[in-house]
């Protein structure tokens, strides 16, 4: 008998997650299960990713459609734009095909959710195919990117609304912040000036939105007490702002903090200059953050993601150059990618730069046998990915749910 009751249970959980998760093309929705009034009053988003081939994103949203029992959705997103294949197929193929969409009247504004180089998202802005844009931004980091400020400045300038992804978590981990950060950011918590911050800044307190997320009530009370706040924010953002600056040049040194995102702001998201492809921008962004509000556990985290195989954190961590003697051809190729210039000698040369890198290596001590350890945990996640695919497929064979087909594949990358 609990035999068959955990049997049920489980299947009642798989039931819905297939429900509320797996429309093949990752079609996020809620309630959508069941149609007629079930509609009414919800705001719909479809979500597919940057097919390699022509035509498949157009044909797999009208599948999502049909899933869904639906004539149209009010959001229709090209998810993941991550790399530099996602943004050639982009442009190439998916741009145009949800704007078919639209005009279809199958969708009534058409966006793209990108973790791919600064430039390359302001170029997809520019094509003006687009109402909204998804991406990493926040006072403290962009996710992937050094900055993506240009960006934000950039879909306001065009009339595109801005989500901004996780800037809490993935923007510095605000939500556990060290004693130094508390101490700069008074009187307001690190939370409450995070999104103080976004809310007060032109493309996203005006037109865009933020994701809050907060895994507690106490975290919820300092985000709500920010919306409070945006009466007030010239009278507190101005102070707090220009000493967490202060604090990063005394640390790291003006020219250093100016300069940065110039020097190496293209290294990211597996850009194959560097050996490896070393995500240079993301670690020593969080280098920056570290050093200057003793961010230590986000930077360690961050490393952790450039383990993980996939496009949405991709590039090489610190493991690539780690041991690597100066005649390596990994050193090599570094030095050869950052190519000194007016650099060499001054606060942002290959060798600061590497000190830097070194120096996380020190703090993030190599684990497992050398070169292993990425490689088994991408048979381990492939594993995992199998046996949920498994569950999911025979949880809706169980319940007669078809998952939508996907008419198309990813561009193939080397993360």
């Amino acid at each position: 008998m609990l035999l068959v009751l955990w049997l049920l249970v489980l299947w009642l959980c798989w039931y819905t997650v297939v429900v509320l998760v797996y429309c093949g093309c990752c079609c996020w929705c809620c309630g959508c299960w069941c149609c007629g009034c079930w509609y009414c009053g919800l705001t719909l988003l479809i979500s597919v990713r940057p097919y390699a081939q022509k035509g498949a994103l157009y044909k797999t949203s009208n599948a999502c459609l049909k899933t869904l029992g639906l004539d149209k959705v009010t959001f229709l997103t090209v998810h993941g734009v991550n790399t530099k294949a996602h943004v050639q197929a982009t442009l190439e193929n998916s741009a145009d095909e949800v704007l078919q969409m639209k005009k279809e009247g199958k969708a009534e504004l058409v966006g793209m959710a990108v973790h791919c180089h600064t430039q390359d998202i302001i170029t997809l802005i520019e094509t003006k195919k687009f109402d909204f844009v998804n991406l990493h931004f926040g006072f403290f980091s962009s996710y992937s990117n050094i900055d993506n400020q240009p960006a934000v400045l950039k879909a306001s300038e065009h009339g595109l609304g801005v989500y901004c992804i996780s800037p809490s978590n993935q923007g510095g981990e605000l939500h556990k912040p060290s004693k130094k950060l508390i101490e700069l950011c008074q009187p307001l918590h690190p939370l409450e000036f995070g999104l103080l911050y976004l809310l007060s800044h032109k493309g996203i307190g005006d037109t865009g939105t933020v994701s809050c997320g907060p895994t507690n009530y106490k975290q919820l009370d300092y985000q709500l007490r920010a919306v409070q706040l945006m009466p007030y924010a010239a009278k507190f953002l101005p102070s707090i702002v220009q000493r967490l600056r202060n604090e990063a040049r005394q640390q790291l040194g003006q020219e250093y903090c100016d300069g940065l995102s110039n020097r190496i702001g293209t290294f990211t998201q597996g850009n194959e200059t560097m050996p490896g492809a070393l995500s240079l921008s993301l670690l020593l962004s969080c280098h920056c953050l570290w050093k200057s509000f003793d961010n230590e556990s986000y930077l360690k985290r961050m490393v952790g993601n450039l383990s993980w195989p996939g496009d949405w954190c991709a590039g090489g961590s610190v493991g690539v150059l780690r041991g690597k003697e100066e005649n390596s051809d990994e050193m090599i190729q570094f030095r050869a990618a950052l190519q000194d210039g007016d650099a060499k000698d001054g606060p942002l040369s290959t060798d600061v730069l590497l000190h830097a890198l070194r120096e996380i290596e020190e703090l993030v001590p190599a684990t497992g046998k050398k070169g292993c350890g990425k490689k088994m945990l991408g048979k381990v996640m492939g594993k995992l990915m199998a046996y949920g695919k498994f569950w999911v497929e025979t949880a809706s064979w169980c319940s007669g749910y078809v998952p939508t087909r996907e008419y198309g594949t990813m561009p193939k990358t080397e993360n």
